[in-house]
């Protein structure tokens, strides 16, 4: 999934981050674009420390507003957060900047059985734990589609949510800025078919695209359907009659470490520190939208799965049933009538000490010796 390599190339070539900071596909195949900031180098290619504040005082301010109102409820349902104010805070970065300048969103599926949000932190195995979601529900889904209590055999996996939109504004910080000008009004498939021809990577935009609305169009009232975002986007909580939302955790410091292996960042690392925590809080912020909007919603459950669950192989078994039972409850299935131990087994011999994010240097789960090498 995702396309082939592409950097922005657009009139902000200069690359003020975060407005126009150069932009590189993290890798072929993982649905995702990644941020490679200039770090140290910026302050040298014209980025006083007077903008630098600005972009921090609007990302750490959304934050703030976000974090205090979820620390002083305990967790907010739908009415807690319309009272302090979080509907306006919590709001698709990509979506909402989008449609000040004309720009179309993914429209959802009609209707839908259950749905699966891979909504993971950057650099916290968010990938891995997407494939385990979809490794567990293929061989559940078949077992139960054998015995004739789901009518579905397997799940459909729509890509990343707003493909097309993750890719012309990859770290989801002021988009309407970084959207490439020549992109306006755009409200249908064909006005982005002929609008992506111009513009660097649009091939690969118009294919996801088109591979989106292929399967979306084959989903009906019994599908259970897969989508991926980091960015919050309130509009996959309001798709199928039942949802399940995994987020991940992990240590800051390896957060860090592992976005400056992958170029995300520039060497040295401290020199690159302030832009590092920047974005971690912005990446934090879409956490706790994503934690709050699940929370008093009966349709709505959550899951999360921290890194270092995936490092032995009985904390990697444990977390794989545990994910087994959510997902269960999510499609309403009879968990006692499963082979429960039989689906578990089957995805920790396919996933153990498996690199679940082959397309990335140093992404998604690695083996329990590289993890004891690095620390």
């Amino acid at each position: 999934r995702g396309g082939a390599r592409a950097k922005n190339e657009d009139s902000n070539a200069s690359f003020d981050p975060p407005t126009g900071a150069p932009l590189v596909m993290s890798a072929a195949g993982t649905d995702e674009r990644a941020p490679l900031l200039l770090g140290a180098d910026a302050a040298s290619g014209g980025w006083g420390w007077r903008k630098r504040a600005l972009a921090g005082v609007a990302i750490l301010g959304t934050l703030a507003a976000c974090v205090c109102a979820v620390a002083a409820t305990g967790g907010l349902g739908p009415v807690g957060r319309a009272a302090l104010g979080l509907d306006e805070q919590c709001h698709s970065p990509l979506a909402q900047s989008a449609k000040e300048i004309g720009l179309s969103t993914y429209a959802p599926p009609e209707q839908c059985k259950a749905m699966v949000v891979c909504a993971g932190s950057p650099r916290a195995a968010s990938t891995a734990e997407c494939t385990l979601a979809e490794h567990v529900l293929e061989y559940m889904m078949e077992d139960e589609h054998r015995a004739g209590r789901l009518q579905q055999e397997k799940a459909t996996y729509l890509g990343y949510w707003n493909y097309h939109l993750h890719q012309l504004c990859s770290d989801g910080f002021d988009c309407e800025n970084k959207y490439p000008a020549n992109l306006r009004e755009l409200w249908t498939r064909d006005d982005w078919s002929n609008a992506l021809s111009n513009i660097d990577g649009g091939d690969d935009i118009r294919t996801e695209m088109d591979n989106y609305y292929g399967k979306r169009d084959s989903v009906d009232a019994s599908s259970v359907v897969i989508a991926k975002s980091h960015e919050f986007d309130e509009t996959l909580l309001t798709m199928c009659d039942r949802r399940l939302v995994l987020t991940s955790s992990r240590d800051k410091e390896e957060v860090f470490d592992s976005a400056l292996s992958l170029g995300w960042f520039t060497q040295p690392k401290e020199e690159s520190r302030w832009w590092f925590d920047t974005y971690y809080d912005l990446w934090q912020q879409w956490g706790h939208c994503w934690v709050s909007a699940t929370q008093g919603d009966d349709n709505t459950a959550r899951f999360d799965l921290n890194f270092k669950q995936l490092s032995t192989e009985g904390s990697f078994r444990a977390v794989v049933r545990l994910m087994a039972y959510e997902l269960a409850k999510v499609l309403q299935l009879d968990d006692t009538l499963m082979d429960m131990n039989g689906i578990v087994d089957k995805v920790v011999d396919r996933d153990f000490q498996r690199e679940l994010n082959p397309a990335l240097t140093n992404g998604g789960l690695r083996t329990a010796a590289a993890e004891a090498a690095s620390n």
